[in-house]
């Protein structure tokens, strides 16, 4: 707040307005009038809206995204045909067209909606002979912005969270569930040279210990649950050390690796499980949580739950007596 009262008073006491302060209509409709002739004001205000914007976002306080995006591309536009007029002198075009494709091409971009982006810049504005550069600018903008940032301004916060969405209803829902939601984290490290009865011992003992990671000088060895352990050792008839009685092949896949993927690897490599280390590039010693077969089907039942109950709903309504009245013409 201190800093947008700064930036507001400066504003004030130099130009005899606020501009930047609250939705920015105000602003936006001397872009579209022409009143604004000069083209470096008009990118001043620009740079000053973004950050205003910013501040006020990125700390938390409310505000929204459509109105300051209209504000944005109104002054973005209208400063850059401004600038080609300075510089081309007899170059007949518009400044007003050019402010409202930059407001179509700021909200298509930054919310990922840009049908009703154009839709709703020729409602405001009634003017349907830009509709081609409207079309233009948005397809433009809208692929600039996919091409630097997958997300929205919508779903980049949940994106930070680990939270990812499905682009449309019939995603592939295996794409929403990542690596590091799915793994289980209690791991157990146990040197190679581990006596049998000592490792036996670990496993009775430590009951939260899931999984057991078996490192030695070589990396890691193997990587096993707490049933294989139990089993191997029920069933060893030669090993002395925990190195020589588990040795069992696994796969490595990153922290953001999707559902997908993890399934990929455990087919193409032939494994029932998947160590997680905290990047691509990270060695197998680095492990930090380990995805079996059976936590790979609990989190395709669990993604595939969202669709099964919205179609239970939808028969649901359907069985309902009105539904049935409809269907008989009454």
């Amino acid at each position: 707040m201190l800093l947008l009262g700064l930036v507001l008073y400066l504003l004030f006491r130099t130009t005899g307005h606020y501009h930047i302060e609250g939705v920015g209509y105000a602003t936006i409709q001397d872009v579209l009038l022409g009143t604004m002739p000069q083209a470096g004001f008009l990118i001043l205000l620009f740079a000053l809206k973004l950050l205003a914007t910013s501040l006020s976002l990125g700390s938390g306080a409310s505000g929204g995204v459509f109105s300051p995006a209209l504000f944005l591309g109104a002054t973005l536009g209208g400063g850059y045909v401004l600038f080609l007029h300075r510089v081309l002198p007899g170059l007949d075009i518009s400044p007003p067209a050019f402010a409202v494709a930059g407001m179509a091409g700021l909200v298509g971009a930054s919310t990922a909606a840009p049908i009703t982006a154009i839709v709703m810049i020729l409602e405001m504005t009634y003017d349907y002979s830009v509709v081609i550069p409207l079309v233009m600018t948005v397809a433009m903008s809208y692929g600039v912005r996919t091409f630097f940032s997958r997300d929205s301004i919508y779903t980049l916060k949940l994106t930070r969270r680990g939270q990812y969405l499905p682009e449309g209803m019939h995603a592939n829902v295996h794409e929403m569930k990542r690596a590091e939601t799915i793994m289980d984290t209690a791991l157990l490290t146990v040197p190679t040279e581990t006596p049998v009865t000592e490792f036996a011992a670990l496993v009775r003992d430590e009951r939260k210990a899931r999984w057991f990671v078996i490192e030695g000088e070589e990396g890691t060895v193997a990587v096993e649950s707490r049933v294989s352990a139990l089993a191997a050792l029920a069933g060893n008839q030669s090993g002395s050390t925990a190195g020589e009685l588990l040795r069992r092949r696994f796969s490595t896949a990153s922290r953001d690796a999707t559902l997908l993927q993890i399934l990929g690897t455990m087919r193409s490599e032939e494994t029932a499980v998947v160590a997680i280390v905290r990047a691509p590039a990270d060695s197998s010693s680095d492990i930090v949580g380990v995805i079996g077969k059976e936590m790979v089907v609990d989190a395709m039942t669990e993604a595939l739950d969202m669709f099964s109950q919205q179609d239970s709903g939808n028969r649901a309504r359907n069985r309902s007596p009105w539904a049935t009245l409809l269907r008989r013409g009454g």
